[in-house]
Order: structure tokens, then C-alpha cells, then sequence
């Protein structure tokens, strides 16, 4: 193409050969010109600059007599030659120039120029953009800005007084297609509107066929994530570290196994420890593993997306995903704490007929649960179906490859491409490569247009079948090399880095002269085979500019997956399948460094396992699957650990229990414990078996099978006695006896518990226990402890009251002669609240709660939300005020989700957020605020319990709102509100058994009667007596219970004048004024008003005026609302049957209703008002 200078110097040249002919007598001319004259006229023309480029394209021709001509006729003047000038000159025009064209035809031409030149005489396939996928495209969009539209609303949402936020809706996007059919394409045309978005990030992770790598696609998604955050400015990534320090603790190495750029990330805050450490013969808990990861993830996710907003997820191929990983995406799309801006799209193939899958599939079932939740956790969820293009589409994009503006010129080969690629966008694709492989679609650099032969591509393509077919010819037609190169890049799934290919490559060919892998990765590049991938796209602003490298460039992946399927269909044609890949695995097990073999260590895993296994390298072969059967445990995924386990077990020599005997163990408990992980339970007995049928098999290599045994029976099996009777049988074997007999077991227990409590009292200070006691160490202890707790759980499970608390005794015991361990934090905690509940010891009590902490501390074990639950909740509640409980909660919440103990997390959750702000009198509009929040949390981790508690106090809350609970238009009478009866629950037609739900439902109700009927709440105070304190005995809330039924029995006895409501009464006012006594902060103002109530029953009316004010200016001054209110409703009743002062009986009444108002009580003040 000429530049725009040479254009300019023939111009001039143009006007010197106009100058010239003009000189030559018969030419028209207004005006004879000579060479000075077209010096001149260059001259003042301002092109005499380019005199010496137009001398030089003069000169440039080899034949000089054209030159020579020209000198002759600018010395001897134009009459002398004028033929032979005109000859030579015309000559000279046709060779050297051309007309001088119009500009408007300069300028269209230099554009048809460029863009032929743009296509290098290759067909435009970036051209085609997304023909005939317009209106998925604006659906996807439409997706992304109703999210970061929700963004902005939740940045200017106001808050609840209560600090409550509501979480803004995220995005889940479903494609549904054929292969080919352009669902990625659709997809990653969101990348530019996400790079558009002020700090945006869209990042792209696949599943691999028939890939036994557990979360692969999960993985290399946060990791390109972490990449770009290393890119970043420093801080960010700085703050992202401190923020998973901060939520995971110790838990760290969970994502550090899938997602080791996190090691940068954290810096200062991780250790050194090896990333597969553990032996496979520890017990463990799978289901606290399994939520750990998910809770380290939903971390992980939260911290990146606060950085980068909004964050987009593109996940191919998920048909291929295994269900712990589609569980993983369910779980980050459900996180209600997650409040930026987050995006999944998921990409999935149809069955051939480009239908659905079946609605039984794994993954359908996944869909429909993730479709029936969407409302309950806020997020939308979008299904978008491809079908292949029309022949409209086809036309067009024939036409944007080959840069044709006429649709009549394409139509015939549109019709011969519909035909063969049923409008497969991709299947175009190919089917136009391979019409320019064979040469029956050409580019004449003459006319810089595409020719072909519409009879000869039907001819030579009607044969062809399947495009696959295309595709294994392609590359069928490629070098040895780039054939052999291909495979093994099969091997590493559907990205593999260049560094390791060179690996792999130096050695496959070990030495010998062949393609480099730079030349190879270029040639396979070109044929359009793979292609680099992008790490990710993400607003410019973020990039400080101190990154000089970048990751992706050695990062490389399949242009399709279908090519993919077909280089690893070539393994198996070629019958190289049991060649190559262990070749590969075997090359990279011994070539990689320590960190690059942790990285791909399930890959090395896959691809060994796929070859013969020799006497040689048997034990290698078992090493590594145990390996990697650990990695794979520690992050939850049970079925692929079992499977590497199998695998180390198949490749044992046959005399492994004896030349291998400690391998052979660790493979079969690993098995065994995986098996139990997915509740197999005849495949967990079977390989215990293995251990068991040994003759020489010792009790140290049985404890860990016989301890998770008692999980087996109790949670696969749900064979709760059997699992308790086995767990005494093995304790007895071991030497710890704790049961003597089954007779008389309740006095068992109460002798028991008086022993350890007085033993426990000489326990050193909290400060001192672990540099006094130590840690235990000795294995068959440290089993030991394992199965008391296993046990402990199934006794409380089973409601076996009385062999738990020998359970927990036996704990404490243990503990205080061997040392701490694991059990032993939880067992104090525990033995505190038996010394509360049972023995009234409050100072006791708590003692033993704050050494349960001080062993947490020191042990830091996956029992601390467990321990600061229980101590808490039933112990340290009664020696300090409620209003400091909210940290100890909310760490006891943190650590339970980050351990997987979503029990007493949830439950810590529910009393941080509900019962203590409940109990202190907290407003109700916040309170309910918080409701489906902590409900919505409950539901999804699967804690039925503390939802129905939760569900209790919103009804209850309900019906202090509005005198219509149960939303009709109609008001409800006194009696109505007075009931636990709604659309959110109906205690009537509850049936769980549940001792907790129960007693919060008896607690409730009798707080509705008490505000709403109090006669009947006094009737049913007496009638009931302690049955909350017997059902939940120490918990904190059975305090305001206690009071609460106090206050009605005065007003029954007050009103009734019987004995039985003042004997009862008053028990109750002493059992509080004990409370008082203890040191509990939390009851001086109950005190306070029970003895005004003594007072004005014994007619001491002055005492009980003072005290009743007292009590009132005490509540209102601590923020306890509905107490406050409660008070001068009493007072003012005391005034007017009393004293007979109606004016201050009325001015308690209205600040009764101010009060109860004010508490969010309007059904109360509303039934108050009525009586003014």
C-alpha cells in the first residue's frame, strides 16, 4: 500500500509530466511551458521540497535511456524529438505512474486498502462478534446493570437503627446450547462493558472432561483473581490479607491448597507449613471440613469483590463439574453477607438435539434447587437458551469474514456452509478454515478480493460428515511434533502454562533435535488450535504501573472445547493413552520443583494412574495418591480423596503389610475416613476390615477406625444406643471405664459430678493451667479424648442426659491428670453450666467458664465457638452484663462458620442478634429487621433449630407491631394477640421435639400473655412453675422468664388475694434477689420492682411508691424499654386501686404508652390508649 508521502511526491510528478506534455507542440495548452517553467510552477506550489524524490522516481528504473530522452528534450527543446519523446514519455507514464485520481477515489481506495491489508489474506473470524446473538447479549447486559444499579441503591439505602443493611440482589446466568453454538462467545461479550465499569473484573474458569481435579474451574478463577490483585497497587492486596487473616484464622491453608498466589497476598500472616501435612490416619470431622472450605470461600470471594466491583465469574462447561464444586457455586451466590456487586455465569451443553437435559441429571436437579431459592437469598437467577444461527445469520457472517457488503455474492456459499454446519457458529468457523486449507476458498491479491467455486466446495465437501471430522483432518494434517506436542498439552486439561510444557517437552524428547515449544505454540496459534488466555479485564485505574510481568502470557488454552475432545480423542486412536500420559506424569513428578508439584499435584496424580504400575514404582505410585488423597481432604472434596486412596491401595505390592506396612495403614484409614466423609457406610466397614483382619494388627493402628466408627453408627447409620454402647465396649477395652453399671445411672451422675467439681476447683488459675498441666502428646490418649467427645455427642443426641454429664466429667478428669487437648476447653465450659444448673454455684461455675476460655486460647482448637457459646450463654451471662456479650458472640459466630461448626455459630448468631436485644428491651423495628437475615443464614447452612427460634420471636414481634399478625386487613381482639399464632408461626400446629424450640415457645407465650392478658399469664405461671428453667437450665434468658412470671403472680395475688399466687410470688422474688446477691449485674432493676410489688402487697404503700419509681428511672436509664413501659403500667395500676391518685395514675399510664411505643409495641399501646 502506497504511504501517504509517496501519494504526495506522484502528485508532483503528475504535474511535471502535464508541464512536459504541454511543451510538445500540438498539445492544447493555453500556455507554452518550458522546464524552467515547471521548476517555477513547483516552486511556488510548495512542492519543490520533493524535487529530489521525484528526480529519484525518475531515475529508479534500470533502463537509463528513459532518463536520457528526457535530459535530450530539456536540451535540444521539443521540436527536435518529438515523436520519440512522446513515445518514450508515454512509456514512462505507463510504467512509473497513474492518472492522478480524484480524492474522494484516493481516500476510498486507501480505506478498501488498509482493510485488505488488515485481513493478511486471511479470513476476519473476530468479525463475526455475536451475529444472531443480539438479543442474549442485551439480555446479559441487562443482567449486569440491574446489579450494579442494586449496588448504587444499596450504597445510599439508609440503615435500621439496629446497623441492620439490606443485602443487594446478585446475578446467576444460565446458557444452555449445543456445542459450538456460540454460548462462551455471548458470554465473554460482557468483558468489555465490565472493563468499562470502574474497577471491574471478568475472569473465566472451565471444567475439564472426564477431570478427576477436584474445584478446577473454582481454582483457576480465584487465582487469576488473586493475579490481577498482585497487579494492583500494594494495598489492596494488603488489605485483602488482613482481611482473610482476620475472618479465617488458622484456616488459611484451605484456600492456600486450591489458590497459592494467596501466599503473596497474605505475606506476613502465613506459615511455612507443608500444604499436604497431616497423617491419613487422624479422625476428623467432614462435615465441619466440608463448611469450613465453603465459609473460606464465601470469605475469599467477599474480600476480592470489595476490591474489585463489580465482579463477574464466567464458568464453562459445567455439565462436567463435579457436585461438590456445583455446591461451591451455590454456596457463593446464597452468601446474603456478600454486599458488592456479583456476578456467575454458567455455561452448559444441551444433549444433541438441543434440548434440555434430563430433569433428573445431577445438574438439573442443582438448577431447580438454585431456581426455588433465588427469592429466599436474594439474587436473580437468568436461563438463556442457544439455539444454532438461521441462514440470515450464516450470510451475515460469511460476510463479515470475507469483508463483503453484498448478501447476493455470499448467498450460494451461505446455502452450501447452512447445509453442512446446521448454522453451528463455531462449526462456520471451521468449515471456512477448511474451505482455505484445501484452497477451494481463495484471496486474488490482484483484484483483493475472495474467490471460490460454489461446485467444487459442494463436490469436495459433501462427503465430509461431521465437522469433527474437519477438525480431526486438521489436525491429522499437522507435524509429528506439533501432533505429539498437542497430546501431551491434552494431559495438563484445558490450560496449560508454557514453563511447564518446556518441562515436559525437553524431557519427552529427551535431548533430541526438534520444534522448540515457542515455535510450536506459534504454529498451533496460527491454525487457530490454541490461543493465550486472558488472565482477566479490569479497569485501568487499578494498575499503578510497577507490574512488569504478566502471567497470562504463559498461560495458554484451547480456542474450543471441542478441539480439546478431539487432540484427547487422538490419545485413544492412536492407542497412545497408556503411553503418553504417564510419560507426562512421570516427567513432571520428578522435574518439578516442590511448589510447582503442590500446584499440580492432582494432575501428576491423574496422569500416572492412567499407566501400567510396576514392582519399581509402586510404592512412588501410592505415596503420591496418599498425597494428593490428603490435599484433596483438606479441601472437602471426599470423593476424589477416596478415589486417590483406592488407587494407593490397588498399587500396593501383595506383601505390603509387611514390607509396607505403615503406607498400607494410612491408605486404608484414609479410604475408610473418605467413605464415611460421603456416608458409605458398608464401604467405610470394608476397608476397616482391611485393618481389623489383621493378625498382628495393633490397638494404636485400630483407634482412629474404631473412633469415627461410633460417627458411623450414629450419623450414616443413625443408630444412636448402638453407637453409644459400642464407644463404652472400645473405651473399656482402652482402660476408661465410665459406667460402672446401667442401674441407679442418675445418682451415677450426681456423685460423679460432685467428685469432678471438687477436684476441678483445684485446678490452677485460668492464667496458669497450661504452663501447669501441659499438653497431652501420647496418641492413645490423644484417641481416647477423640472418642469420649464422639461419644459425648451421641449421648446428647440420643438425649441421654446422665451419661453425657459422665462423659464430660471423664473429659475433665482425663485433662487434669494427663493434660490439655481438643476436648478438653468444651468439657469445662460445659462443666461450668452443670455447676449453675445442678449445684446453684454461680462463682464456681464461672471459674470453670473462664478456664474453658484460657484452654481455648492456649489450644486453639475448632471447639472455640462451642466453648464461648456455652460459657457465655449459660455461665459468664450471670457474673457480667448482657450488653458484653456482643463480641464474645460474634467471635463465637466468626470461628463456628470458619471451622465448620455451624451449630453454635448460627446459634451464637441468634443470641447476639435476637435474645439479648430481646431481653435488654431492644427496639422491635430493629429487632425484626434483623430476622430474616439471621433466618435466611440459619436456612442455609442447614440449621433447622435455631430457624424455628428465630421464626418464634418474629412472630411474637409481629404481634407487639399491629393488632393483625397474621397480615389480614381486620383487627385482632386482646385474646388474638395474646396467641403465638401467625403466618410466620403457629405454635398450634407446630410439631417439632426440638427441647430448645419448645421452651422458647413456652417462653413466649407466656411474655404475650403477660403484656396482653396478664390474669391468664399469672394462671399459667402457676400452672407451668420452672418448666423453662428445667428445659434450658443457666441460659441467660431464663432470668427475664424467671421475672417475668414473678410479675405476674403479684398481679394475680394482688388482684385475688390467694395464697398460692403470693406463695409463689415470692419464691420467685427471692430466687432473683439471690441472683442480685451473686453478683449478676443484670437483674438489679427486676429486684428492684419485685420488691415494690412485695411491698404493695403487705400495704406498705409509701415503700412500694418509692420503689416502684426507683425501679422505673433504673429501667428507663439502662435502655430496657419494654420494662420501663411494663413499670408505669404497674405503678399506674398501683396508683389508681391504691392510692386513688387518678391525675398521676394517668400521667403513668401515658408514659406507659410512650414507652411501649417507643419499644415498637403499637398493638400494646394502641389497647393502652383505649383505657385513657
Amino acid at each position: 500500500m502506497l504511504s501517504e508521502e509517496s501519494i504526495i511526491v506522484q502528485d508532483d510528478f503528475m504535474r511535471i509530466k502535464e508541464h512536459h506534455i504541454s511543451a510538445v507542440p500540438g498539445t492544447p495548452s493555453t500556455t507554452a511551458s518550458t522546464p524552467q517553467t515547471n521548476l517555477r510552477y513547483l516552486h511556488h506550489s510548495g512542492s519543490m521540497s520533493n524535487m529530489p524524490k521525484i528526480k529519484s522516481l525518475l531515475s529508479s528504473d534500470d533502463d537509463s535511456s528513459e532518463t536520457s530522452e528526457l535530459e535530450v528534450s530539456r536540451r535540444s527543446g521539443p521540436g527536435s524529438i518529438r515523436m520519440r519523446k512522446r513515445v518514450k514519455f508515454q512509456e514512462l507514464i505507463k510504467i512509473k505512474m497513474v492518472e492522478k485520481p480524484d480524492p474522494l477515489v484516493v481516500q476510498k481506495q486507501r480505506k478498501r486498502k488498509e482493510e485488505l491489508a488488515a485481513i493478511d489474506n486471511k479470513l476476519k473470524m473476530d468479525a463475526i462478534g455475536v451475529v444472531g446473538r443480539q438479543e442474549e447479549s442485551k439480555t446479559l447486559k441487562e443482567c449486569l446493570e440491574r446489579m450494579v444499579t442494586a449496588k448504587r441503591s444499596f450504597d445510599k439505602a439508609m440503615k435500621f437503627d439496629s446497623g441492620f443493611l439490606k443485602i443487594p440482589s446478585k446475578e446467576l446466568v444460565l446458557i444452555r446450547g449445543n456445542g459450538g453454538v456460540g454460548k462462551t462467545t455471548v458470554a465473554r461479550k460482557l468483558r468489555s462493558f465490565v472493563a468499562r465499569s470502574k474497577g471491574g473484573l471478568f475472569v473465566e474458569g472451565k471444567f475439564d472432561v472426564d477431570s478427576k481435579v477436584p474445584f478446577v474451574a473454582i481454582a483457576n478463577m480465584f487465582r487469576k483473581v488473586c493475579r490481577e490483585i498482585l497487579s494492583m497497587c500494594e494495598q489492596s492486596a494488603s488489605h485483602i490479607g488482613d482481611i482473610l487473616y482476620t475472618e479465617l484464622g488458622d484456616q488459611r491453608d484451605i484456600l492456600l491448597c486450591l489458590v497459592p498466589e494467596l501466599a503473596e497476598i497474605l505475606g506476613d500472616h502465613i506459615d511455612s507449613d507443608d500444604e499436604d501435612s497431616g497423617s491419613g490416619t487422624e479422625t476428623f470431622d467432614a462435615e465441619h471440613v466440608q463448611q469450613r472450605s465453603k465459609y473460606a470461600f464465601r470469605v475469599l470471594s467477599r474480600a476480592l469483590s470489595a476490591v474489585v466491583s463489580p465482579l463477574v465469574l464466567l464458568i464453562d462447561d459445567i455439565q462436567w463439574a463435579d457436585m461438590a464444586s456445583m455446591d461451591f457455586v451455590n454456596h457463593l451466590i446464597c452468601d446474603e453477607q456478600n454486599p458488592n456487586p456479583f456476578m456467575i455465569i454458567g455455561c452448559y451443553r444441551s444433549n444433541n438435539n438441543d434440548e434440555m437435559l434430563p430433569p433428573n441429571s445431577p445438574l438439573m436437579e442443582r438448577i431447580q434447587s438454585m431456581t426455588e431459592s433465588q427469592d429466599n437469598f436474594r439474587y436473580n437467577l437468568t436461563e438463556i437458551s442457544l439455539k444454532n444461527c438461521t441462514f440470515d445469520n450464516v450470510q451475515e457472517m460469511l460476510m463479515a469474514m470475507m469483508s463483503i457488503d453484498d448478501k447476493d455474492k455470499v448467498e450460494g456459499l451461505a446455502e452450501i456452509c447452512f447445509k453442512r454446519t446446521k448454522g453451528n457458529p463455531y462449526f462456520v468457523i471451521e468449515f471456512m478454515e477448511t474451505l482455505t486449507h484445501e484452497w477451494l476458498l481463495k484471496f486474488n491479491l490482484v483484484s483483493w478480493k475472495w474467490t471460490w467455486n460454489e461446485k467444487e466446495i459442494e463436490k469436495r465437501t459433501f462427503s465430509t460428515g461431521r465437522l469433527v471430522d474437519m477438525l480431526q483432518s486438521r489436525i491429522q494434517h499437522l507435524s509429528v511434533p506439533a501432533k505429539t506436542f498437542l497430546q501431551c498439552a491434552a494431559c495438563l486439561g484445558s490450560f496449560f502454562q508454557k514453563s511447564i510444557m518446556t518441562v515436559i517437552w525437553n524431557e519427552y524428547y529427551n535431548g533430541s533435535e526438534a520444534a522448540s515449544v515457542e515455535d510450536l505454540i506459534k504454529t498451533l496459534s496460527d491454525q487457530r488450535i490454541i490461543e493465550q488466555a486472558s488472565t482477566g479485564d479490569y479497569d485501568d485505574d487499578f494498575n499503578n504501573g510497577d507490574d512488569d510481568s504478566d502471567d497470562s502470557d504463559d498461560t495458554f488454552q484451547w480456542v474450543h472445547n471441542i478441539i480439546q475432545e478431539v487432540a484427547q480423542d487422538l490419545l485413544l486412536l492412536n492407542g497412545s493413552n497408556k503411553s503418553v500420559r504417564p510419560k507426562v506424569g512421570r516427567i513432571l513428578l520428578h522435574f518439578l520443583d516442590k511448589e510447582q508439584l503442590q500446584d499440580h499435584l492432582f494432575i501428576v496424580a491423574d496422569l500416572i494412574n492412567h499407566g501400567e504400575v510396576t514392582a519399581g514404582n509402586a510404592i512412588e505410585c501410592a505415596t503420591l495418591n496418599l498425597r494428593a488423597a490428603r490435599k484433596a481432604r483438606n479441601i472437602a472434596a471426599f470423593q476424589s480423596a477416596s478415589s486417590y486412596a483406592s488407587n494407593g491401595i490397588l498399587v500396593l505390592p501383595r506383601d505390603k503389610w509387611t514390607s509396607h506396612r505403615e503406607l498400607t495403614v494410612e491408605l486404608c484409614t484414609m479410604g475408610a475416613m473418605m467413605e464415611l466423609a460421603l456416608e458409605n457406610g458398608e464401604a467405610f466397614d470394608d476397608y476397616s476390615a482391611m485393618v481389623f483382619d489383621q493378625k498382628d494388627c495393633t490397638e494404636i493402628e485400630a483407634m482412629p477406625l474404631k473412633v469415627s466408627r461410633v460417627c458411623k453408627l450414629s450419623t450414616v447409620d443413625v443408630e444412636y444406643q448402638e453407637a453409644v454402647d459400642y464407644g463404652l465396649a472400645t473405651l473399656k477395652d482402652w482402660g476408661t471405664s465410665i459406667l460402672r453399671t446401667k442401674w441407679r445411672l442418675p445418682l451415677q451422675a450426681r456423685t460423679k459430678l460432685s467428685k469432678t467439681i471438687c477436684m476441678a476447683k483445684s485446678a490452677p488459675a485460668p492464667e496458669d493451667i497450661h504452663d501447669t498441666l501441659g499438653t497431652i502428646t501420647d496418641p492413645e490418649l490423644l484417641n481416647t479424648m477423640k472418642m469420649l467427645s464422639n461419644l459425648g455427642n451421641a449421648c446428647w443426641v440420643s438425649k441421654q442426659v446422665f451419661l453425657n454429664i459422665l462423659v464430660i466429667c471423664k473429659i475433665v478428669e482425663l485433662t487434669l491428670k494427663h493434660g490439655l487437648n481438643d476436648a478438653a476447653a468444651p468439657a469445662f465450659a460445659s462443666l461450668g453450666m452443670l455447676t449453675i444448673a445442678v449445684r446453684h454455684d454461680v462463682k464456681t461455675g464461672s471459674r470453670f467458664a473462664r478456664l474453658a476460655l484460657a484452654i481455648q486460647d492456649h489450644m486453639n482448637a475448632s471447639s472455640k465457638a462451642e466453648t464461648l457459646f456455652i460459657a457465655y450463654t449459660y455461665c459468664l451471662c450471670h457474673t457480667e452484663s448482657l450488653e458484653s456479650m456482643a463480641l464474645p458472640f460474634s467471635r463465637a459466630y466468626s470461628s463456628g462458620l470458619s471451622v465448620g461448626r455451624n451449630d453454635y455459630a448460627v446459634w451464637s448468631l441468634v443470641c447476639n442478634r435476637i435474645l439479648v436485644p430481646w431481653m435488654l428491651g431492644k427496639s422491635l423495628v430493629s429487632l425484626r429487621g434483623y430476622c430474616p437475615e439471621v433466618l435466611s443464614q440459619a436456612e442455609d447452612v442447614s440449621q433447622r433449630v435455631q430457624g424455628t427460634v428465630v421464626k418464634i420471636f418474629w412472630q411474637a414481634m409481629i404481634n407487639f407491631f399491629t393488632s393483625s399478625p397474621d397480615g389480614s386487613s381486620e383487627p385482632m381482639d386482646v385474646r388474638q394477640l395474646s396467641q403465638l399464632e401467625g403466618k410466620i408461626f403457629s405454635a398450634k400446629n407446630y410439631k417439632g421435639t426440638d427441647v430448645v424450640a419448645l421452651a422458647c415457645v413456652h417462653l413466649v407465650q407466656g411474655e404475650l400473655l403477660l403484656f396482653f392478658d396478664v390474669e391468664k399469664a399469672g394462671e399459667r405461671a402457676l400452672e407451668h412453675g420452672d418448666r423453662f428453667v428445667n428445659d434450658a437450665p443457666a441460659m441467660f434468658i431464663g432470668v427475664m422468664e424467671t421475672f417475668h412470671r414473678a410479675v405476674a403472680l403479684y398481679a394475680m395475688a394482688r388482684k385475688t388475694k390467694k395464697r398460692k399466687y403470693r406463695k409463689a410470688a415470692i419464691g420467685l422474688r427471692k430466687r432473683i434477689e439471690k441472683m442480685q446477691d451473686t453478683g449478676n449485674p443484670n437483674v438489679k432493676h427486676y429486684d428492684i420492682f419485685l420488691n415494690a410489688e412485695q411491698a404493695a402487697l403487705d400495704n406498705r404503700n409509701d415503700l412500694a411508691e418509692t420503689r416502684y419509681r426507683r425501679a422505673i428511672v433504673y429501667a428507663a436509664r439502662t435502655g430496657h424499654l419494654h420494662h420501663t413501659a411494663l413499670f408505669n403500667e404497674r405503678y399506674a395500676e398501683f396508683l389508681n386501686d391504691v392510692k386513688d391518685d387518678e391525675y398521676e395514675a394517668r400521667h403513668r399510664k401515658n408514659e406507659a404508652i410512650r414507652f411501649y411505643r417507643e419499644w415498637g409495641a403499637f398493638a400494646k399501646a394502641s389497647e393502652l390508649s383505649k383505657e385513657l
